[in-house]
């Protein structure tokens, strides 16, 4: 697995880096509050990276705000250039963190970790 991945934004090459783990509790609060997106009928939808892609234009047009936080925690990018990308720009930067930072592993470890805990 790679750990950056360069990519074209606002006209720029600009490199998409690992989420460092200093930067894990800016992630959360970012997300906070967004598992409601991945409710389908009361079930919880399987989340990986299709499932994220096909919500994205859900989220950049419902969750203008918590995009752009969440982008700006996961890359370290202002808010302020991230608020004036293009959609097409928004999609490859979402696209390239969920490659980079192999989201359906952590997604997976997430969810075994949930259940060692319930069950103790």
């Amino acid at each position: 697995m790679k750990n950056t991945k360069t990519i074209t934004f606002n006209g720029k090459k600009e490199t998409v880096t690992k989420i460092p783990l200093k930067r894990f509790g800016e992630l959360a609060m970012a997300l906070d509050g967004i598992q409601e997106v991945f409710i389908v009928d009361g079930q919880p939808l399987d989340i990986n990276n299709e499932t994220i892609l096909e919500k994205a234009p859900y989220l950049l047009t419902q969750l203008t705000d918590t995009t752009i936080k969440f982008l700006s925690a996961a890359t370290g990018f202002d808010k302020e250039v991230l608020e004036e990308a293009g959609l097409d720009d928004a999609l490859s930067l979402i696209e390239a963190v969920l490659e980079i930072n192999n989201i359906d592993l952590i997604i997976d470890k997430v969810k075994n970790l949930r259940k060692a805990l319930v069950r103790k």
